[in-house]
């Protein structure tokens, strides 16, 4: 029932287009039909018939091709399209030692935004992954997918825009990255700060629906951390 008042929606308003298909069908047949005279002696009604039928067909062939082509055009202006949008932090609380021993640290996390205002549903099971060129463990990070900063979750779907963690850095001036488990929550990779505040991070997305506008970035540390924004409460 949709796909027939989807093709009543087109034929209404693209009904000049459908009429130049049908005069080229109509044409195409009536070709045919002068190729059929020359070929067999055909002449009068039967040339008139063969030509009927040639541009019907021609023409039942291009309306099918248009009216997928506008269905599917029609079906991509709703596909998210995403982008980086910014950086943003926020004071978490780390326990240390015992339940009263709390101290703050910050977190990182880069902002990823649809920007398609068409868009018609979610974006849909989302990852994000870091990874960090070096010549050794102490000063490079291997592809690894981080997390969310919803529940902490490995992929996600969400509407609008979502926040996707990079790294923290607590008092001892650790850098902490949040090595993702298999569905949700992640295992503390710890290295020291000093190795990375002058490197580069690569931050990929992967989504089952929706299109990055750019797939990668690649960012230096100290870009992050000057320009990130106090998380709104």
């Amino acid at each position: 029932m949709k796909r027939i008042e989807r093709v009543k929606r087109i034929l209404k308003h693209h009904a000049l287009l459908l009429s130049i298909v049908f005069s080229a069908g109509f044409g195409i047949g009536y070709y045919i039909a002068l190729l059929v005279q020359n070929q067999t002696k055909v002449f009068g009604i039967p040339a008139i018939i063969i030509a009927i039928f040639g541009g019907l067909g021609a023409l039942f062939s291009l309306s099918k091709t248009i009216i997928d082509w506008f269905c599917a055009k029609k079906e991509k202006e709703k596909v998210p399209v995403l982008q980086f949008d910014s950086y943003v932090k926020a004071i978490e609380s780390q326990i240390v030692g015992f339940a009263d021993n709390i101290t703050p640290q910050m977190t990182y996390f880069v902002r990823i935004k649809d920007t398609n205002p068409n868009t018609q549903g979610k974006i849909e099971n989302a990852e994000g992954f870091l990874e960090i060129k070096g010549n050794s463990p102490r000063t490079s990070l291997k592809r690894i997918a981080t997390v969310w900063s919803d529940n902490n979750q490995r992929s996600l779907s969400f509407s609008r825009q979502a926040d996707l963690r990079l790294f923290t850095i607590n008092e001892t001036e650790n850098i902490i990255f949040h090595s993702a488990k298999e569905k949700q929550g992640f295992t503390p990779n710890i290295k020291p700060y000093s190795n990375f505040i002058s490197k580069e991070l690569i931050i990929e997305i992967d989504c089952q629906r929706g299109v990055m506008k750019e797939k990668t970035l690649t960012v230096n540390f100290a870009e992050i951390i000057n320009t990130a924004m106090m998380e709104e409460e």
